[in-house]
């Protein structure tokens, strides 16, 4: 059970929810590009695209993850979007920052569901990058980790000299 609703519905309601902001906020952004503003589809664009977020935290798996981390950065978006359309309505700066603002949000929702497609749909495995289906393993790897990194043109055994050498506390002039 997930906040009274059964997982398997509630996952369903996210997944629905999800697809109705991407939907709706290509619509917004195809109209803001030809100088209209929808403010219903507006107004669903922002709702269930906030709601993709909030409801994609109970959602196993319940550490942290890259997911989680992009939901969070997405309210923090959305929020700066909703303050320009609403508090401010689109006057003077707030208008590009809602702009830049809820394109950015469509981008992570679009990115998200483009992940997790590649994640749980078996069709998609085939497709996914490096033969993987996994996307989540790779995205929990710390970005910086490059240990396993060969650059070409490099000489690798060097550096590993000098990691060896800095690790016996010798220094290298």
């Amino acid at each position: 059970m997930t906040w009274g609703i059964s997982t398997d519905l509630f996952l369903e309601l996210h997944v629905a929810l999800s697809l109705v902001g991407i939907a709706s906020g290509l619509l917004v952004i195809l109209a803001l590009v030809g100088g209209r503003l929808r403010s219903g589809w507006t107004w669903l664009f922002l709702a269930t695209t906030a709601l993709t977020s909030v409801t994609g935290y109970p959602l196993a798996p319940f550490d942290w993850d890259p997911a989680r981390t992009v939901a969070t950065i997405s309210l923090v978006v959305l929020a700066t979007a909703i303050a320009a359309y609403a508090l401010f309505h689109l006057a003077g700066t707030s208008r590009w920052i809602y702009v830049v603002t809820a394109t950015i949000a469509l981008f992570f929702n679009c990115f998200v569901g483009v992940a997790q497609a590649f994640d749980k749909i078996p069709f998609l495995h085939a497709f996914a990058p490096a033969g993987s289906a996994s996307i989540q393993g790779r995205a929990d790897r710390p970005a910086g980790d490059l240990r396993d990194a060969r650059l070409p043109g490099r000489d690798h055994n060097a550096r590993e000299g000098v990691s060896i050498a800095l690790q016996r506390g010798n220094s290298t002039q």
